[in-house]
């Protein structure tokens, strides 16, 4: 019984985990027709997007808001947590 809910975990897994791969994968190619698998690999569209100043620009400030968000979060809901603990 415990088998089922472990396959279903790893059906969802599989089922989030492939848009990302195939988005990474078509990252790095050359490029992508008819075919299941791309025809090359290359890492220059990567470096020409980090080289980019608006993306460094935009990039950074999603850095900064997602981390501040997480660290607000973490402040806010440790504290909380705590505190319904101790005193409920």
């Amino acid at each position: 019984m415990k088998k089922i809910p472990f396959l279903v975990f790893i059906c969802i897994a599989i089922y989030l985990a492939v848009p990302l791969l195939a988005t990474a994968l078509y990252a790095v190619s050359t490029s992508w027709n008819n075919t299941i698998l791309p025809e090359g690999l290359t890492i220059k569209w990567l470096l020409q997007l980090f080289q980019d100043g608006d993306f460094l620009v935009a990039f950074m400030r999603s850095t900064v808001l997602s981390g501040g968000a997480g660290l607000l979060s973490i402040l806010l809901v440790i504290p909380a947590i705590c505190i319904i603990i101790l005193y409920f």
